[in-house]
């Protein structure tokens, strides 16, 4: 027996609506949003959910090869980090481009030192001003 284009439209629109249904109630299954911050001495960037705020206090170290030279060793950068809860003091990480450490846990969240801006070039100094420290902060699992 073959059906009419109306009766073909209701059941379709019945089976999507049941769909939607069974759905609405299911938690989300996507991990949480990692966010990627571009920081400057100085900056503090509060975290998602109040958790605190991420903030580069300085760069510690900058032995990277320039990139307009040939090296036998990449060479390292190392930024100082503090993350400060929404009440008491803050802690303070030091973290590498090159060798580890390169990340941390703390409230909840993992922190990754990604790249130090800009490269160093031969003959150039680069003010401390001018450095800017991109991390990745990512909602730890529960």
């Amino acid at each position: 027996m073959m059906m009419n284009r109306v009766n073909q439209k209701v059941l379709v629109l019945l089976a999507t609506a049941g769909i939607a249904l069974a759905c609405a109630g299911r938690a989300p299954t996507e991990p949480a949003t990692t966010n990627t911050l571009a920081l400057r001495a100085g900056q503090e960037h509060p975290l998602p959910g109040a958790a605190g705020y991420l903030a580069m206090i300085k760069v510690e170290e900058d032995s990277r090869c320039p990139i307009d030279a040939v090296c036998v060793w990449e060479g390292n950068a190392a930024v100082s980090l503090s993350l400060r809860p929404p009440s008491g003091p803050a802690a303070t990480w030091r973290l590498n481009t090159t060798t580890p450490p390169k990340s941390f846990t703390a409230l909840g969240y993992e922190v990754r030192l990604d790249s130090l801006l800009p490269a160093p070039r031969v003959g150039q100094h680069i003010e401390p001003g001018d450095y800017v420290a991109y991390v990745t902060v990512m909602p730890m699992a529960p």
